[in-house]
């Protein structure tokens, strides 16, 4: 039995060849030739899968990408509705002070007609306003909805994301598993073609 030195001693790989030690040429010569052949398939699906889990994760970060700028839109439209709900409470406040005017205005008996002028005027700003603050609001909501479709999209997305990556992996694992395998019976190989040279 031939052990070979190595710097850096493998005890899986020295137990495969010892396995294969044990095979005649011809098996061992069909073992090589068979793991040749599997090792090619393995590196095509394995890029296969590879290649799926390019076209996956891409269209996984193209969705996200869609999301935060949706989301981007979200922020912007709640600040809007926000400026708009302080320039409805600064308007209710004016109307207020206006009302509180016409009152005091009334029991003197001055006219009150420019007051309510701006009373009426500053009432049509708030009604604006609130509509103005309504629409940025159901627009928030319709975008809202918008974001968890494809939040849902992204999230199969990025399971179709692990499964190919799962697969590649053993595509990967099957394929150094046969990379080794072949390496073991060169191994095999060059030792009895050694064997025989000491022999002769």
């Amino acid at each position: 039995m031939h052990i070979k030195e190595r710097s850096k001693f493998d005890v899986n790989q020295y137990i495969v060849e010892n396995e294969l030690r044990s095979l005649d040429d011809s098996e061992l010569t069909q073992k090589l030739d068979d793991s040749k052949t599997e090792i090619s398939r393995c590196r095509t699906k394995r890029k296969e899968y590879n290649v799926n889990l390019r076209e996956h994760l891409d269209a996984r970060n193209i969705i996200n990408s869609r999301v935060a700028e949706i989301i981007e839109q979200v922020n912007d439209t709640k600040r809007k509705r926000e400026e708009i709900q302080s320039k409805i409470n600064l308007l209710k406040e004016r109307r207020g002070k206006l009302d509180a005017k016409i009152k005091e205005t009334k029991k003197s008996n001055v006219s009150i007609d420019g007051l309510k002028m701006r009373q009426n005027e500053t009432h049509r700003e708030i009604l604006l306003a609130v509509e103005e603050q309504s629409i940025a609001h159901e627009t928030i909501l319709e975008v809202s909805g918008k974001v968890q479709q494809l939040q849902k999209s992204g999230s199969q997305k990025q399971e179709l994301v692990v499964e190919a990556r799962r697969i590649a992996n053993e595509w990967h694992t099957k394929y150094v598993h046969h990379k080794n395998l072949i390496h073991a019976c060169k191994v095999v190989i060059r030792e009895r073609k050694d064997d025989e040279k000491k022999q002769n």
